[in-house]
């Protein structure tokens, strides 16, 4: 009953990025030998990635997250679609990332949910830390958001 409640809170919520969040478009590079996406510094992200890895064959009603953590993280929807619910403790937005070439940067310290995985889903995650670096809270953490260059996330 929790997560209906949880699922209908960020439905009823826009559908844009909030303060702590940025989508991004990823240079996509293209030829006949098929398409190429980078995520770097200079060119896409907000940060410096650390730490790469993939979320894959997920099933149907798998939620994924729910925590803030402390690392920036960068999301790409390689294949299929995923719902990001975000919560930066002042606003709350959820967002379909459906496409290879939009990336979501999410701050430390904002909160979010993965859901609704589409069959054969894979999506990218870069983070800038290490997992034994990182610490998880279980609702966004306003400290880690109010230390963060605001211009560089818009």
């Amino acid at each position: 009953m929790a997560q209906q409640a949880l699922a209908h809170r960020f439905a009823t919520t826009r559908a844009e990025w909030i303060d702590g969040t940025r989508l991004v478009v990823v240079p996509r590079h293209t030829d006949e030998r098929g398409c190429l996406i980078a995520l770097d510094r200079d060119q896409s992200l907000p940060f410096d990635p650390r730490r790469v890895y993939c979320i894959y064959q997920g099933s149907t009603g798998a939620v994924r997250g729910e925590h803030a953590i402390s690392a920036h993280c960068a999301f790409v929807a390689l294949q299929g679609g995923v719902t990001v619910d975000l919560d930066n403790g002042q606003e709350q937005a959820s967002i379909r990332l459906s496409t290879p070439d939009r990336a979501l940067c999410i701050h430390a310290g904002v909160w979010l949910r993965i859901r609704d995985l589409a069959a054969a889903t894979i999506v990218l995650v870069a983070a800038s830390r290490p997992y034994a670096q990182c610490e998880y809270y279980e609702r966004p953490n306003r400290n880690l958001l109010t230390a963060f260059a605001q211009e560089s996330w818009r």
